[in-house]
This record gives structure tokens, C-alpha cells and sequence, in this order.
């Protein structure tokens, strides 16, 4: 079995001090005591307004469970899949993907460029060129709508940004991260279904654009489904028994949360991840592997409102060559707990 930590990164950590805040000092003191009391919460929402919820510790086997491990990475374009891991550290995941307003707020604040990449035209079934999402403001530029177009340099740069801002570490998930928690101790595809649901999972162009990253304003109840496994048997135990958060009851909502209240794991953008395991070496192309000279493969998740169901479940990994972005593209942040 493999431990999984958290991986090194280059985002740093900025010190705080009362005396070089700009504003009250008893407003320093109260943000001090509230950011303290927040770090082991199961529940969060940082000065941006993003919602964050605790994934507990546990472990399970990447990719479907019918695979045997020398098919599974072929199948699902996942290096890893097949491997037994153990999440030894529990985390907290952004409930939503990065919105509108929060890019917003990163633009404003570092002057980084505005995205830019291929738009697609669902009635005229083409892509256009040098399409600008926050240019459209009455559906790609709406504030709660997911950020598409943007590169996975402009991920670890946002990332980098709001973690220097708050002084807690905020860096895109493992793809061993991001299916733990979009599976939620499940073994099905789609979370709780066995087949896309179009009121369910934004994917297979169900709409012709995102949807609201966040469809719910509000904390649901923050104790269900989040009890640490006390060993990988238990959290094992637990998933094929149909609890501990994977057997939850199947939601009438439109576009309901998985069982760890976490929205959109699976369809409306493709979300980035730091790759930990590069492809085996074979005669064969690895799926959605790159191999021309110069490019860099980057890991994408989920799908999209415009991928087909079977690239919307939470096993199936997807590839992106940096600089080309699109407006499937967007990315979900992590937040680690200290």
C-alpha cells in the first residue's frame, strides 16, 4: 500500500503580524482567533467566500473496482489506477470549483492576464478561436459561474496568490486526492449512479455551458459521511456495505453535492491535477498521452457539460498541452489543514 502526504511545494507560507496590518489591531486579534479556530473545522469559508469541506483520512484502490491493476491505467488513462493508497492526512476540498469572482479578485490584485483560449459554438457544432469567458457576462463571466480558459500555470499561480494572501497553504489536489474525495467512499462511476443522470452530472452537453459552480449557498450538515476509517479495511468495509458517506441516499436535488458535499467532482469543467506517477513505458501510446518534443502533459478530471459520459466519471483522467486552454477548462482548489 502506498502512503499518501502532501506533495512539496514551491508556496510558501507568509508570516503574520498584528503590527504590520493596515487595519485595527482588535480586528487583527479577532481574525487571528477565528482563522486558529477554523483549522481542524469540517466546514470553511475563506476571505474570498469559497466554501471548504474536511475529507477525512482513509484509503481505497484508484480506478473501478472490476479492473485488475495491470489493465486499470490503460482503461482509464490513469497511471496510478490499480494502486492501493492510504490517505493518512485529512484535507480540506474547495466545495466548488474556482468562480468567476475569485479569478476576479486574483486578476484585480496581481494584474495576471485575463483567460483566453478556444470557445465551442454547441448550435454550429465548431470551435472558435481567442474566446475570452470574462468578456461574456451574461453566461461564461457570471460571477459564480466556474473560470474556464485558463492554463495550469494560471492554476499554481492563483494558488500561490490566495495562499500568500491568507497564510495557509491552498494547492491544487493529487489525482489520488481528487478521486478520494470525489468518490466519497464509492465505487461507482458517477458518484451514486451507475449512469449519467442529466439532472445530475452537467456533462454530454446536458447544457451548453457551465452552471453555477455552487448551487448551494449554504452548509448542509457538516457531520455526515466524514468519519475517519480507524484502517483501510474499515473505509473498505464501509463502501461495499453502502456507508460511511458512500451509500448515501440518491438525492431528488438538481445537481446534488457527493456524499461529502462537495458539487461538480464530475461534469460541468475538467479540473487539473498534479500528477504523481508518470505513464509506463510501452510500444503502445498511453491514453491521452502527448509524446511530440517540447510539450508537457497536464492531468484534467472529471469532464465537462461538454465531454461525453464515459470521460464524466470519477475514474476516467484526461490530458492538456500547456499553452492550449479551452472552455472546458477550469480547476478546484485544496486547502490543507495544518
Amino acid at each position: 500500500m502506498i502512503d499518501i502526504q502532501a506533495p512539496a511545494s514551491s508556496v510558501g507560507h507568509r508570516a503574520s503580524s498584528i503590527h504590520s496590518c493596515p487595519i485595527s489591531m482588535g480586528y487583527c486579534l479577532w481574525a487571528a482567533v477565528f482563522f486558529a479556530s477554523s483549522l481542524n473545522a469540517e466546514v470553511f469559508e475563506n476571505s474570498l467566500g469559497m466554501h471548504f469541506r474536511k475529507v477525512p483520512v482513509g484509503s481505497y484502490v484508484i480506478g473501478p473496482p472490476q479492473l485488475n491493476k495491470e489493465d486499470a491505467p490503460w482503461v482509464t488513462g490513469n497511471p496510478m489506477a490499480g494502486e492501493k493508497v492510504k490517505i493518512t492526512k485529512s484535507f480540506m476540498m474547495c466545495v466548488h470549483e474556482v468562480r468567476v469572482r475569485d479569478y476576479r479578485a486574483f486578476i484585480k490584485d496581481t494584474k495576471h492576464k485575463e483567460p483566453v483560449g478556444e470557445g465551442y459554438v454547441p448550435s454550429e457544432q465548431r470551435w472558435r478561436a481567442e474566446f475570452k469567458p470574462l468578456e461574456d457576462e451574461e453566461i461564461w463571466g457570471k460571477p459564480d459561474t466556474p473560470i474556464t480558459c485558463v492554463s495550469y500555470e494560471d492554476a499554481l499561480a492563483f494558488c500561490k496568490w490566495i495562499s500568500e494572501k491568507e497564510g495557509r497553504k491552498y494547492r491544487l489536489p493529487t489525482e489520488v486526492e481528487w478521486e478520494y474525495a470525489a468518490r466519497a467512499r464509492s465505487f461507482k462511476p458517477f458518484q451514486l449512479d451507475d449512469q449519467l443522470f442529466p439532472n445530475k452530472v452537467n456533462g454530454a452537453l446536458g447544457k451548453d455551458f457551465p452552471i453555477k459552480a455552487n448551487p448551494s449557498d449554504e452548509f448542509a450538515d457538516a457531520e455526515a459521511g466524514l468519519d475517519d476509517a480507524e484502517d483501510e479495511d474499515d473505509a473498505e468495509d464501509d463502501a461495499l456495505a453502502g456507508i460511511g458517506g458512500g451509500g448515501a441516499s440518491p438525492s431528488d436535488e438538481d445537481y446534488p453535492p457527493n456524499a461529502w458535499g462537495l458539487h461538480h467532482m464530475i461534469g460541468n469543467v475538467q479540473e487539473f491535477v498534479v500528477i504523481t506517477r508518470q505513464p509506463p513505458e510501452s510500444d503502445v501510446p498511453f491514453p491521452g498521452w502527448t509524446l511530440l518534443e517540447g510539450k508537457v502533459n497536464r492531468m484534467l478530471r472529471g469532464g465537462s457539460w461538454l465531454h461525453q459520459a464515459r470521460d464524466c466519471t470519477v475514474f476516467q483522467a484526461n490530458y492538456n498541452c500547456p499553452p492550449y486552454s479551452n472552455c472546458t477548462i477550469g480547476f478546484r482548489v485544496l486547502l490543507e489543514n495544518k
